[in-house]
């Protein structure tokens, strides 16, 4: 389908300004190698 897999659990999830900010928490956290800043909360994803 080539959907990505999102993830943001909202207890796991952290505010950021930039996605430079979501990629170390992402990977500790979800073990997903992506991240994006969405309405100001971090969105993990695998590909």
């Amino acid at each position: 389908r080539g959907s990505v897999d999102y993830k943001d659990d909202d207890d796991k999830t952290i505010s950021c300004t930039n996605p430079k900010q979501c990629y170390p928490h992402c990977k500790k956290e979800t073990g997903y190698p992506n991240a994006k800043c969405m309405n100001r909360k971090c969105k993990c994803f695998g590909r």
